[in-house]
């Protein structure tokens, strides 16, 4: 892993259209934003993230070296998308749980930008861990990593709608 981490925890949306073997357009706003400013990163579905990270949670040496892995990373995007009920025949959005357990082993010092619709009631009812480098777009994901990533410091952003 290198640059920023891309989590893509799926969106849920008929109209984004994100779940396997579909790739959403919110999760290719985020690459592009990334991509036009020369910025690496590694972009991982919520399955690869279960298949290959989420065992070494369990283990502690493992968890250690993840951590480490993790530390060198600029930062972290995570886009997340309601879980609708009913039984899911590709990929499953990724669960509130799923992301505590992220944001458990993810470095403190790096920041951490969430976004979609699952973290809305997250950040109005109060995220359970107390992150300084935590910060939930509510409005336009890509265009608030655009402006995290121009001022250094996470904000609201939306992008220009044409009149």
């Amino acid at each position: 892993m290198e640059g920023w981490l891309v989590l893509d925890g799926y969106e849920d949306e008929p109209a984004a259209f994100g779940v396997p073997n579909y790739l959403g357009f919110h999760i290719r706003y985020i690459c592009g934003v990334l991509e036009a400013r020369g910025v690496p990163y590694t972009y991982m579905t919520i399955d690869e993230w279960r298949m290959h990270q989420k065992p070494r949670l369990a283990e502690l040496g493992q968890r250690g070296a993840l951590r480490r892995e993790m530390s060198e990373l600029a930062g972290a995007v995570v886009l997340a998308g309601a879980v609708v009920p009913g039984k899911y025949v590709r990929g499953t959005p990724i669960s509130r749980r799923e992301m505590d357990d992220f944001l458990a082993v993810f470095p403190s010092g790096q920041p951490v930008l969430c976004g979609g619709w699952a973290i809305r009631p997250s950040r109005h009812d109060g995220w359970p861990h107390s992150r300084a480098n935590l910060f939930c777009a509510v409005k336009d994901i890509d265009s608030s990593l655009a402006h995290s990533l121009q001022t250094g410091d996470g904000g609201q952003a939306q992008r220009a709608r044409e009149q």
